[in-house]
């Protein structure tokens, strides 16, 4: 269980770096994008310490797949969280659970006793009713929103379907491969996002602190926005620039997302060596929608209703079931 521990806590440290991007007002894409290209710089550095390092078609193409879901996913995941929080954002993102968990009992035969399966059902119920509306004014999904959210959910399980078919397919000397065909493909996607990104984000989000007019002097000499002979154009800020301090601060978000999203995929594929997959996912799931409900409550003050309390108790009830 320690590497599913392990998986989990990093994929919360991902996901609340999103969040901190989009509350900062921050180029999202550009942190996305830097986050991704050093997850890929990251990752080659360390199959290239592997001492076996073996790839074939099969396990390109499982690794792109699950590449292209992790950078597609990402630009739903901006959408949502400008709308919704980062609690109910990644408990919604997390009904993907369905999908992995069904592929790990029809493809692959994994078989559950009687009370983890009890325990699944309630991690699974446990899901949309931590997915409420949040009470504190957040924006009501709307019926786009709703189709982004529904496709994001299939693709997002599609590419854990991926990781776990890596898994049963192949042996532990491809897994070096597979890593680094994940990130090359998710840089690749986005790339892609970042050249459309003025177009992606809106003109609603919050202003960017330090950020100056263009031709305009800094409003603090010493502020993040006095980078003398370097600037950047904020996508969402028409005429807006940031100086280096701030343009550095968003490189070391997407430093801290790159270093937890190649951590969190290795870790993510040896658990699924020596747990099934049946309730690796479920798992993952309802714990990182606990942390990330926890973290929004606390840092962003996020409130939610009597349903996400009720969700709550299915989620703990449904970890002691399936671990027993």
């Amino acid at each position: 269980m320690g590497y599913l521990a392990l998986h989990i806590l990093l994929n919360a440290v991902f996901g609340l770096s999103t969040r901190v991007a989009q509350t900062r007002g921050y180029d999202f894409f550009l942190v996305t994008g830097a986050n991704y290209v050093l997850a890929l710089l990251g990752a080659a550095v360390w199959a290239a310490l592997q001492p076996v390092w073996r790839i074939d078609w099969t396990t390109a193409l499982l690794g792109c797949a699950q590449g292209a879901q992790f950078a597609s996913t990402i630009v739903a995941i901006y959408f949502l969280l400008v709308r919704t929080g980062v609690g109910i954002t990644y408990a919604l993102i997390r009904l993907s659970v369905v999908v992995p968990t069904l592929a790990s009992i029809l493809l692959f035969g994994e078989s559950l006793r009687p009370t983890a399966i009890a325990g699944l059902v309630m991690l699974l119920a446990a899901v949309p009713l931590l997915s409420a509306t949040a009470s504190n004014g957040q924006r009501r999904l709307r019926w786009p929103a709703i189709a982004l959210t529904g496709v994001t959910i299939a693709i997002t399980g599609l590419g854990a379907t991926a990781a776990k078919t890596f898994t049963e397919w192949r042996s532990e000397e491809f897994r070096a491969g597979y890593v680094v065909c994940v990130f090359a493909a998710a840089t690749i996607v986005a790339l892609v996002t970042f050249a459309g990104r003025r177009r992606l984000q809106p003109e609603f989000l919050p202003p960017l602190p330090g950020s100056v007019a263009a031709g305009a002097p800094p409003p603090h000499p010493a502020g993040a926005g006095d980078g003398k002979s370097f600037t950047w154009r904020l996508p969402h800020e028409e005429g807006r620039r940031v100086g280096a301090r701030v343009f550095v601060a968003m490189l070391l978000n997407g430093g801290v997302m790159g270093a937890a999203n190649v951590a969190q995929n290795l870790f993510l594929l040896a658990a699924l060596r020596t747990i099934p997959g049946s309730l690796v996912f479920p798992i993952q799931s309802s714990v990182s929608v606990l942390l990330m409900n926890a973290a929004g409550y606390a840092l962003w003050h996020e409130r939610h209703g009597r349903e996400a309390l009720v969700g709550v108790v299915l989620a703990c009830t449904g970890l002691v079931l399936v671990n027993v």
